[in-house]
C-alpha cells in the first residue's frame, strides 16, 4: 500500500507541473541558451542571453519569442541574412539566413500563422522555406525559383497555397542605373515564378506586398517620381500584359505622401492608412471611405498597428487607441508610449483589458505588451518589466519590449541593450487556481490540466499560494466542469522539515525530497528569503515522499525544480 501511495504522489507532481520540457522540441535541436550572466531571486532567476549590438528583438511571434542577429561583417544582401533564435519553454533553437521581412507578427498572421521566407541557393535562384515555431524544423516548400539578378526576395502566401514573391532587380543603361522591385506568382505546375506584370513595366515599378487572400495580392505600386498607389494583383486571371492588375480607385499619393499599412477584409475590401489617415474600401466603391482617425508618425507601422483575426488596433500621435473590425472604428482609450497588445479578442492597454465582444473594461496590474495563454508580459512608464502567470505577478527587471513564450519565461531588452530572460520558479502555482463554491468550504486546487484536487490542509495550500486572496468563489457547475483527481500534494519547490530536525528538504518535480546540504545551496535555488518558506510537517506526511539525491550546490538542483 505504501508503494502505491508514493507512486500516486509522484504521479500528481509530474502531471501538474507545467514546466517539464517538451519532448518534441528537445528532439529537434532545442537546447538551453548560453548565458553571459545569471542572478537568482526569490521565486525567479534572470539570465543575460544576448549582448551583441546587432541583436534585433525580442519579438513575440506565434507564441514564441524570437531574436535575430546580422552577420558581424557583411556586404549587400548578406546583411539581410539573419541568424534567428527561437525561444520556448526555456530552451532555444536557431535557423540561419532568414530575411528581416519575415520577422513580423503581422506578416506571420497574414501568412496564416506561418513563418515563410526565401533564401538564395545559387546566383539568381532561390528556395522558399517554412520554419515551424513549435518544432524548430525548417522545411523546404519549393526550390528552383529563378529570378535572374534578383535579391531581397520577399514571400507571402494565402490559405489556398498561392505564393506571391517580390524581388529587387538592378538595371542599368547608358544614362542611369536603378532598382526595380518586381512582383511574381509561383506557378507550381511549371515550377516557375511568373511575372505579375508585363515587360513594359519592368523599368519603372516597385511593388511592396501588403496582404494576400484568395489568390489576390494587395500591393503598393511605386513609380519613378516617388508617387504610389494601391493595386490588386489577381493570380486567378492570368494576363502577363498587366490586365489582371487593378488599381484601387482614389488611392494615388504623390511623392511626398505615403501608404503605411494595408490588409484585406473578409469581403475582399481593404483597410489601410493613406498619409496617416485610416481608410476602407469595398468592391464596387468609387472611392475609399475616410474614417478620420490617424495612425501615429512617431512609431513605424510595424509597431503602431496590430492585427488579431478580424480586429485591427493602432495608436495615433497622441497615444489614443483605436480598434477596427473593418466596418466600425471604436475609440478605446489611451496607450501611453504606444504600449498595448491585441490577443484572443482582448485589447490590453494602460493597465486595463478591453473585452471586445462584450465591450467591457477590467483593471490589469500593469500595461500589457504581450499575451500567451495564461501569461502576460508588460512594462510600466518607469520601464519596470512584469510577468503575470496564473496567480502570480512579479516585477522581474528593467527595460523595454517584454515578450512571453510560456507560463514561466519572459524576455526583454535591458536598458544596457542586452537581452534578458526571467524564469519563474518551478512551483506549479504559477499556472494553478484555487476554487470553491459558496456553500462548500472545501478548497480545490485546479491544475494546468484542468483537474481539481481537494486541498487537505493549510500547509499544502500555502505551498501553492501566498495568501487566501487567491481563492475564487465559483458556481457548482463551474467546479464540476473540472474532473476530480487525487488530493493535492505539496507544490514543487516546497521546503519541508521534521519537528526537532534541522535538515531541510526541497520537493523536486520527480516527487522526491532533496536534502539541502547548506545555506548557500538554499539561497542559490530559492532566493535570500528561502529559510522563511520552510514548513514543519508530521512524520506521516514526510514519509509519503521518497528521498532523492542530496543537493550539495545550486547546480545540483538546476533541473530539479
Amino acid at each position: 500500500m505504501t508503494k502505491k501511495i508514493l507512486l500516486a504522489a509522484a504521479g500528481l507532481l509530474v502531471s501538474v507541473n507545467p514546466l517539464l520540457p517538451s519532448v518534441s522540441a528537445t528532439g529537434n535541436g532545442w537546447a538551453p541558451a548560453p548565458a553571459a550572466a545569471a542572478w537568482s531571486y526569490n521565486g525567479y532567476t534572470v539570465q543575460q542571453i544576448a549582448s551583441s549590438s546587432r541583436i534585433i528583438g525580442p519579438l513575440a511571434i506565434g507564441g514564441a519569442v524570437l531574436t535575430a542577429e546580422a552577420p558581424a561583417a557583411c556586404l549587400g544582401d548578406a546583411c539581410n541574412a539573419l541568424t534567428v533564435s527561437v525561444y520556448r519553454n526555456g530552451v532555444r533553437t536557431q535557423a540561419t539566413g532568414i530575411p528581416s521581412s519575415a520577422l513580423s507578427a503581422d506578416r506571420y498572421a497574414k501568412n496564416g500563422n506561418r513563418l515563410i521566407y526565401a533564401k538564395p541557393t545559387a546566383d539568381g535562384v532561390f528556395a522558399v522555406y517554412e520554419l515551424s515555431l513549435d518544432t524548430g524544423i525548417e522545411t523546404t516548400l519549393f526550390s528552383g525559383v529563378s529570378i535572374p539578378g534578383g535579391s531581397n526576395v520577399d514571400v507571402m502566401a494565402d490559405h489556398a497555397g498561392t505564393y506571391f514573391l517580390t524581388a529587387d532587380i538592378r538595371f542599368s543603361n547608358a544614362d542611369t542605373a536603378f532598382t526595380q522591385r518586381a512582383l511574381y506568382v509561383w506557378d507550381p505546375a511549371a515550377r516557375a515564378a511568373r511575372p505579375a506584370v508585363g515587360p513594359a513595366n519592368e523599368e519603372d515599378r516597385r511593388f511592396e506586398l501588403l496582404d494576400v487572400r484568395n489568390g489576390v495580392a494587395l500591393v503598393t505600386m511605386g513609380f519613378p517620381d516617388g508617387s504610389r498607389q494601391l493595386w490588386l494583383e489577381d493570380s486567378n486571371n492570368i494576363d502577363y500584359d498587366g490586365g489582371r492588375a487593378t488599381a484601387v480607385p482614389k488611392t494615388w499619393v504623390d511623392a511626398h505622401g505615403t501608404i503605411q499599412y494595408g490588409r484585406f477584409l473578409p469581403d475582399g475590401g481593404i483597410e489601410f492608412f493613406e498619409n496617416f489617415s485610416h481608410e476602407t474600401w469595398h468592391p464596387g466603391d468609387a472611392a475609399p471611405t475616410a474614417g478620420g482617425q490617424q495612425v501615429t508618425w512617431y512609431h513605424p507601422a510595424s509597431e503602431a498597428v496590430k492585427l488579431d483575426g478580424a480586429y485591427l488596433a493602432w495608436t495615433n500621435a497622441a497615444d489614443e487607441l483605436y480598434l477596427s473590425d473593418g466596418t466600425t472604428v471604436r475609440d478605446v482609450g489611451v496607450a501611453p508610449g504606444n504600449t498595448f497588445a491585441l490577443e484572443g479578442g482582448t485589447l490590453y492597454f494602460h493597465g486595463a483589458s478591453y473585452d471586445i465582444a462584450h465591450q467591457s473594461t477590467s483593471d490589469m496590474p500593469f500595461p500589457v505588451t504581450d499575451v500567451h495563454d495564461i501569461s502576460l508580459a508588460g512594462v510600466d512608464q518607469a520601464h519596470n518589466v512584469y510577468l503575470s502567470s496564473g496567480s502570480v505577478s512579479l516585477k522581474v527587471g528593467y527595460g523595454t519590449s517584454p515578450a512571453v513564450s510560456d507560463p514561466q519565461h519572459v524576455y526583454w531588452r535591458g536598458a544596457d541593450g542586452h537581452v534578458y530572460v526571467a524564469a519563474l520558479s518551478a512551483n506549479p502555482a504559477y499556472s494553478a487556481q484555487a476554487l470553491h463554491t459558496a456553500d462548500d468550504p472545501t478548497v480545490y486546487l485546479v491544475t494546468a490540466d484542468g483537474i481539481r484536487h481537494a486541498i487537505p490542509n493549510e500547509q499544502v495550500y500555502f505551498s501553492w499560494f501566498p495568501d487566501w486572496s487567491s481563492v475564487k468563489v465559483v458556481s457548482a457547475d463551474t467546479l464540476a466542469s473540472h474532473p476530480l483527481g487525487r488530493p493535492a500534494t505539496f507544490a514543487v519547490g516546497a521546503l519541508l522539515k521534521l519537528s526537532g530536525d534541522t535538515r531541510v528538504y526541497a520537493l523536486a518535480k520527480d516527487g522526491t525530497l532533496r536534502h539541502i546540504m547548506n545555506a548557500e545551496t538554499g539561497y542559490g535555488l530559492f532566493g535570500e528569503t528561502w529559510y522563511s518558506r520552510i514548513i514543519t510537517v508530521s512524520p506521516e506526511t514526510f514519509t509519503a515522499y521518497p528521498l532523492g539525491a542530496p543537493l550539495m550546490s545550486a547546480a545540483d538542483g538546476a533541473n530539479a525544480f
